[in-house]
């Protein structure tokens, strides 16, 4: 939850106050809550108190200021990484209260049918559908950034199924899409065709499975090798390179 949001689920400040500060922001730069303070409408002792305040055991799943999505995301990574079988582990793994996490299996009643599915043999190899999918969970992936890409290249990107990353918590600020390895070298080239330019560094992230839900999935990872071809060699003779720029 932002600091905007908890301030205002607290009743510290106002909505207006909240606009206001967010303007100031644009000329003057700093946090918002210094900008709050500087208004007059926040002191520094309530801003502390929030900041540093260890925040309330969660009461539902809404409190959780996760979505249902991801938090299914999480039981699940848990179960198929680490073995967790119970509500107790699972609610020590994930931190939250036992009570949260016996709201989100009651909520999940809707998904029988697909565990029903999960269940079955797959036609042509006889494999459990729940052990394919487990399977393909376990993949790693890569992270490719559009470091330094051009802003016009939004939409395209957008159509692609790129997302866009604000940079919060001193994550990257630019759009990013997540491939297989064998996805990974024709995405690259596509990036470099389509947006980033022929010898502009793509930044690829490994992730794996106990990587995905963490913040580990952020970073930069290694840039990709630009293939050039060397100028200076005689006629008729083509010699590639890689470099890393």
């Amino acid at each position: 939850m932002r600091l905007g949001e908890i301030l205002l689920k607290r009743e510290l400040v106002t909505d207006a106050a909240i606009s206001e500060a967010l303007e100031r922001q644009k000329t003057s730069g700093g946090r918002l809550g210094a900008n709050l303070i500087a208004l007059g409408y926040l002191t520094e002792e309530q801003l502390s108190s929030v900041i540093h305040g260890a925040p309330a055991a969660p009461n539902g799943l809404s409190a959780t200021g996760i979505s249902g999505r991801n938090l299914l995301s999480l039981l699940l990574k848990f179960m198929s990484v680490e073995g967790c079988e119970t509500v107790l582990d699972l609610a020590n793994r994930i931190k939250l209260p036992r009570l949260v996490v016996q709201q989100l299996f009651d909520e999940a009643s809707d998904c029988r049918a697909t565990l029903h599915a999960m269940a079955q043999p797959l036609p042509g190899t006889g494999r459990l559908a729940l052990h394919a999918l487990l399977e393909q969970a376990r993949l790693p992936t890569r992270r490719l950034w559009t470091r330094n890409g051009a802003i016009e290249k939004k939409d395209i990107l957008k159509a692609r199924g790129y997302t866009w990353s604000p940079g919060e918590f001193g994550r990257p600020k630019c759009w990013y899409r997540d491939v297989s390895d064998a996805e990974k070298a024709a995405e690259v080239s596509w990036l470099r065709a389509n947006v980033m330019g022929p010898d502009q560094a793509v930044c690829a992230l490994r992730i794996t499975a106990r990587d995905r839900y963490s913040d580990r999935c952020w970073g930069w990872g290694e840039r990709e090798q630009v293939r050039t071809i060397l100028p200076s060699l005689p006629l008729g003779t083509i010699s590639i390179a890689n470099r890393s720029p």
